[in-house]
């Protein structure tokens, strides 16, 4: 069974990689004041509001779920609130995010690791939602 601190102990770690990979590795940064793929420019207050809604109800769903010995749920929702976390840290401190993941072979947005997280996390959830044992 998993440890109850799992969620919590996991999203810390993928925060503190998403501020120390933002504050380490860009050469170049870019600063995205709106969400993914450049929508809702400008929108930060309606932005850092939503990301703080979806972090408190990520938080009641985990505590809810914290008993669940599914690996895959727990992994998930532990990258969710990761990255959340990490693109929420941004918005409050500096008032955008700042993205510096940038593909240059195909025509891509720029992102960050957090960005990352919250998809790969999301993912993970969904499959294991749907997969249910």
């Amino acid at each position: 069974m998993l440890n109850k601190f799992f969620i919590p102990v996991s999203a810390l770690v993928f925060f503190s990689a998403d501020r120390l990979t933002k504050m380490f590795l860009p050469v170049q940064k870019f600063y995205n004041e709106g969400a993914a793929f450049g929508i809702l420019q400008g929108q930060g207050a309606f932005l850092t509001t939503f990301s703080f809604l979806v972090l408190g109800l990520l938080i009641f769903y985990t505590i809810k779920e914290n008993n669940n010995p599914d690996f895959y749920r727990k992994s998930g929702l532990g990258l969710i609130m990761g990255g959340v976390a990490g693109n929420l840290y941004d918005r409050v401190f500096y008032g955008h995010v700042i993205d510096f993941i940038d593909i240059n072979f195909i025509n891509f947005p720029i992102f960050n690791l957090a960005d990352v997280f919250i998809n790969t996390g999301a993912g993970i959830l969904l499959i294991s939602l749907l997969v249910r044992k």
